[in-house]
């Protein structure tokens, strides 16, 4: 029966219209060669991603550190990240290399340089592998030896930096490789599309995005809509027991309760970590200009049955925090959002 089956499909094949010029004969070494050229080129593309959003991320997750409870992480120092030094294949066994340094941080005050190729912390040996994560981190937790201090190797010297590591939340970013504009939280990290990074201007804007979604896992949005859902789940499962096939209904508008009030706390939360960051909050709302350009059902997105806020009631809303925070940061008040009494 398969061998039948093949034939249909070759003799299927066979009557397909085809190309009429001639094809070139290609060295398959030239294009194994060119492969191995694009995929170091995609990876270099998405390190410069990365080191942008590690930038931007670092002052974000720091300033927030007050709000986020007992989701805290140490980590190796403000204004450097290292990286596995295998390129895009990330030898086991080979070393970390400094591939950002933030201008004006403390790391770049302590002495590091990108480039640097990391030997070891307080003495241990650092080298990429499956262990490393659980090696580094038990390093960085020990207070003992507090500031740590950093073995690196630059142009064929070691060199010791000393650099106190600090308090960050942990909700880490990540980029996910998807055309789409778009940025979500899961409650456990932050994830922001490659599409958002080449759609986003300025790294206020990037802070602007990564501030509204840590807003989201600090306050604890994804679980409750996971309970909203469950409520009306039980309501759907009560119906099923009494004859009515609700089809599921409930459990949809359960998990769809409060999720425009809880965008906009997002925004309204996530300006305030903003500005706790450093940034300036000033004119940052034309960012949903913008997206409202890229999206123009977004503007006129209204109704209950609606996941998201409009665009210009998001734009109106954040312009007015920003208002507000301006005014504490100038009467000298603590930069706090105001809760329901």
């Amino acid at each position: 029966m398969r061998g039948i089956i093949i034939g249909l499909v070759l003799l299927a094949l066979s009557g397909c219209a085809a190309p009429t010029t001639q094809r070139p004969n290609l060295d398959n070494s030239l294009i194994a060669s060119e492969r191995e050229k694009q995929l170091d080129l995609a990876f270099e593309m998405q390190m410069d991603s990365a080191r942008r959003l590690y930038s931007v991320a670092g002052p974000i997750l720091r300033g927030a550190v007050d709000m986020c409870g007992e989701k805290v992480r140490v980590s190796n120092g403000p204004g450097v990240q290292m990286w596995p030094d295998g390129g895009r294949k990330n030898i086991v066994g080979s070393g970390f290399i400094v591939r950002l340094v933030k201008e004006g941080s403390e790391a770049q005050k302590a002495g590091f340089l990108v480039g640097d190729r990391l030997v070891a912390m307080n003495g241990v040996k650092i080298t990429f592998g499956p262990q490393t994560k659980e090696i580094l981190e038990t390093v960085l937790n020990d207070r003992s030896h507090w500031p740590t201090n950093y073995t690196v190797l630059r142009d064929g010297k070691e060199i010791d930096i000393s650099l106190m590591p600090c308090s960050v939340c942990n909700y880490l970013p990540d980029i996910i490789q998807q055309d789409t504009i778009n940025a979500f939280a899961d409650g456990k990290k932050i994830f922001v599309t490659s599409g958002m990074m080449r759609f986003i201007n300025d790294d206020r804007e990037l802070a602007l995005v990564l501030s509204h979604e840590l807003a989201h896992n600090i306050m604890g949005h994804i679980n409750k809509k996971k309970g909203n859902s469950a409520l009306g789940t039980m309501v759907d499962i009560w119906a099923a027991v009494n004859g009515v096939n609700t089809g599921g209904q409930f459990g949809k508008v359960g998990a769809n309760a409060y999720s425009q009030d809880f965008e906009m706390e997002a925004d309204y939360v996530g300006l305030y970590i903003m500005a706790k960051a450093g940034y300036d909050v000033s004119g940052v709302a034309n960012f949903w200009r913008r997206m409202a350009a890229s999206n123009p059902n977004s503007i006129k997105q209204q109704g209950y049955f609606a996941s998201h806020p409009s665009s210009p009631e998001r734009f109106v809303a954040i312009e007015k925090a920003a208002e507000e925070i301006k005014e504490k940061i100038a009467a000298g008040k603590s930069l706090d959002p105001e809760m329901k009494k």
